[in-house]
């Protein structure tokens, strides 16, 4: 793949060299479409949609449109920034003049401004024979704009693992906007762009949310970046985690703190659940023995944390540092009071919720470093950073070589990710059975 040089005018050529199967997507569908904040990039981007990655997705139970599209689709994402009016049809000034039956002074009428959102260009290769005609979405079926949303998705999970402040987007949250798109043939290897082209109307929001505003980040943080996403595709276990933990950030900094309280249980669930079963593994249990230990249906997460006292490192109801009772209190306790009461929390709250989870990670993190007991649970769940943190002197080179690993960190990955489906398999089944 490849973008050929310059037209005279000074704009890049469109593509030209075919990526996919031209046998199995005999065209290639291409369209723009705007965001709505600016994603620090600028770069183009390589996202394969295969069978494992949608078997791992929220779209993993919806029909794909065949008209359109044969997994796996090998997209290409290209990214830049555009200037866009925000709109200000009512304002708070407008409002507060209506209403006194007042008009504002010029000095703080509020004018509308612009600001820059990016625009993302995605090419995906297609087997139907007319796309002009088609609908590039259609409800109950994964079509040709959901994967490019879900790809668009994944780019800016991975960038707010950079520590970005970036929300989730879904194709319900674009702006309204007339997406344009055409298409080419395939001729002996090459692209050939037919001219035609159409606009498929998106009903979303008509105001952009607040964007997120900083220039495109170094080649190096978006090659980052890009690690970040492969870790995201493969399922890596310290990826996940990170991107629940973000997730509850983002809620706390848009002021949601009912939402960041959830989403801080549930990434410290997520770490301890994970604990347990990686121990479990580590130690060769058969899974159908695992499964019934660990109990996971009926064990809350206190229950799995003192499953893990093969790790060391102390007791599990009252560390010296109180991090876990904090973490029963501010978090799991102000959890079960937002689930089951139904109660409202404070800005306050969200913020001691942050403080104790992150106590919490930073305190499981510390003793998988310092156990040597699990090797290969270290790979799963602990970076450099955290060598450096916990490790003794003595140990801290021989630990970083240790993780540094990739070819065996990734056969570990895989080898806890498919142990870990056949006990979450076992349990849930197990659990259906006595319905």
């Amino acid at each position: 793949m490849k973008v050929d040089g310059v037209d005279g005018q000074g704009f890049p050529r469109v593509l030209t060299d075919i990526w996919f199967d031209a046998q199995k997507a005999p065209r290639c569908l291409a369209l723009s479409v705007r965001l709505p904040m600016l994603v620090p990039l600028d770069q183009p981007i390589e996202v394969d949609i295969d069978t494992a990655r949608l078997l791992r997705s929220p779209h993993r139970d919806t029909p794909i449109d065949c008209a359109w599209l044969d997994i796996p689709i090998p997209i290409r994402l290209f990214w830049t920034a555009a200037q866009v009016d925000v709109p200000c049809t009512t304002t708070p000034t407008d409002h507060l003049g209506f209403l006194i039956g007042s008009l504002a002074p010029s000095s703080v009428t509020m004018t509308p401004r612009t600001r820059r959102v990016s625009v993302v260009t995605a090419f995906v290769p297609v087997g139907v024979f007319n796309p002009v005609d088609e609908q590039l979405r259609r409800r109950d079926v994964l079509g040709p704009l959901d994967v490019v949303v879900w790809a668009i998705a994944d780019q800016i999970r991975a960038t707010r693992l950079s520590g970005h402040a970036l929300r989730d987007i879904s194709v319900e949250v674009l702006p309204e906007q007339s997406i344009p798109y055409t298409y080419a043939d395939v001729s002996e290897g090459k692209l050939i762009w037919t001219g035609q082209w159409g606009t498929y109307h998106h009903e979303g929001p008509r105001a952009d949310s607040v964007g997120y505003h900083e220039a495109p980040l170094s080649k190096a943080d978006q090659d980052e970046i890009r690690r970040r996403f492969a870790d995201l595709r493969h399922g890596t276990t310290s990826a996940v985690m990170a991107d629940l933990l973000m997730r509850a950030h983002i809620a706390l900094d848009a002021g949601l703190p009912e939402m960041a309280i959830l989403g801080y249980a549930i990434a410290c669930e997520s770490w301890i659940t994970n604990l347990a079963l990686s121990l479990k593994w580590e130690n060769s249990e058969i899974e159908a023995i695992a499964a019934a230990k660990l109990g996971l249906i009926n064990s809350g997460p206190h229950t799995l944390l003192r499953k893990c006292d093969e790790l060391g490192g102390g007791s599990w109801d009252d560390d010296k540092e109180g991090h876990i009772r904090a973490w029963l209190r501010d978090v799991a306790g102000e959890r079960n009071r937002i689930v089951h009461r139904g109660e409202r929390a404070t800005m306050d709250q969200a913020d001691r919720a942050r403080e104790a989870a992150g106590q919490l990670i930073e305190l499981l993190k510390r003793r998988i470093v310092s156990s040597s007991k699990f090797p290969r649970t270290r790979t799963l769940f602990v970076g450099e950073r955290s060598v450096d943190e916990y490790g003794s002197k003595k140990r801290k080179e021989q630990l970083r070589v240790a993780i540094s690993g990739t070819a065996a960190n990734l056969s570990n990955e895989e080898d806890f990710r498919a142990w870990r489906e056949k006990v979450l398999d076992l349990t849930y089944r197990r659990a259906d059975r006595s319905v």
